[in-house]
């Protein structure tokens, strides 16, 4: 055998093991580095549908009686026997303050009063023996004339004085405030040693005895809200169901949700109901075309809702929508969104695949 055949021989066996084989991984890897996001994410293309039977809007629990308590006067708070959650009666006192100011204003009125009808008393008596000297022509005219004036400037005295001590005693009873109703103190504002200013809030107190439940109608929703039909009202937080006692559409229109307030009434408060609790009412409502996706696409922050779109890079962009209301576990769209288009069902595996808007 030749010597270059012999050397090649010895040569090429040696570059053959030192050659790289692709294994199995690398070949998964680089399939998976070929993926595009609509491949690797669940999606769902929406399509309106006619659908119907109920609309399910959120609501608040409010109480029927609630009041802010503010100070009518200003003064130093120096008693305040009530606590937040505490129960309260009509009439009971819920803070006091310092009336020292207030009670001399109301002692140096009494004592102006006081002198105006020992004044009066002489003016009616002076009045008295006038007369009686004028008719028997020991004095004149004149004599009677200012007679009576002084007696009718006296009484005229004595009645603004009189007023002028009854607004005293009003203002002081202003340094004592009172529950206005049976209730619950809901927040307390303002502690013992603080300074109490007119309309500043102080206290709040609400009646649990009568509950009720505002909700957002949208105006698309009104005409097809079929009132004939009883509403429902859950609440999740007690997982209870309740059937509105009574029903009123307030006549104000919000201006840019497009939404009407309707106010529910609870016909019993049930236990461990507060105010501010979400609510859920169902309206029953015709049969119209919907557009639906699930709550779970949907992302929320702060103001801005929006759900991933797929674009024409195949990727994933952030669009903003707008939502009318629930239906189970899905929210219905009314605006941002077409029949046809794709949006990603797991939002956070979309902002990190996210393509080019």
């Amino acid at each position: 055998m030749p010597a270059r055949f012999q050397l090649l021989s010895l040569i090429l066996p040696a570059l053959l093991a030192a050659t790289p084989v692709a294994s199995a991984a690398d070949t998964v890897a680089s399939q998976s580095l070929g993926q595009t996001p609509s491949q690797a994410l669940p999606t769902l293309t929406v399509q309106r549908n006619q659908s119907g039977g109920r609309y399910v809007a959120d609501g608040v629990v409010e109480a029927v009686r609630q009041s802010v308590i503010s100070a009518q006067t200003s003064g130093r708070v120096v008693e305040r026997p009530v606590e937040a959650g505490a129960s309260v009666k009509r009439g009971s006192l819920l803070l006091r303050i310092d009336d020292r100011e207030a009670a001399q204003a109301e002692s140096a009125r009494r004592a102006e009063l006081a002198a105006a009808e020992a004044q009066l008393a002489n003016a009616q008596s002076e009045l008295e023996r006038t007369r009686q000297l004028f008719q028997k022509a020991l004095v004149g005219q004149a004599a009677l004339d200012r007679a009576e004036t002084s007696q009718r400037a006296a009484l005229a005295q004595v009645r603004a004085l009189s007023a002028s001590s009854e607004v005293s005693t009003t203002q002081r009873s202003f340094t004592r405030l009172l529950a206005p109703y049976d209730g619950l103190i809901a927040a307390v504002q303002v502690q013992v040693g603080d300074m109490a200013v007119p309309g500043k809030p102080l206290l709040t107190v609400y009646d649990p005895t009568a509950m009720r439940v505002i909700a957002s109608l949208p105006v698309a929703q009104l005409g097809q809200w079929q009132r004939e039909q009883p509403l429902t009202i859950s609440l999740p937080d007690n997982a209870l169901t309740l059937a509105a006692s009574a029903v009123t559409v307030l006549p104000v229109t919000d201006p840019n949700a497009q939404q009407v307030q309707i106010r529910l009434e609870l016909p019993v408060a049930p236990a461990g109901l507060l105010p501010g609790m979400l609510a859920k009412v169902a309206f029953p409502v015709g049969s119209r075309p919907r557009l639906l996706v699930p709550a779970s696409a949907v992302v929320q922050r702060g103001e801005l809702t929006a759900v991933y779109v797929l674009n024409r890079q195949n990727g994933f962009s952030l669009r903003q929508i707008r939502l009318a209301g629930t239906d189970g576990d899905h929210v219905e769209v009314v605006a941002g969104l077409s029949d046809g288009e794709t949006i990603a069902l797991d939002p956070f595996a979309a902002a990190r695949q996210r393509g080019t808007p």
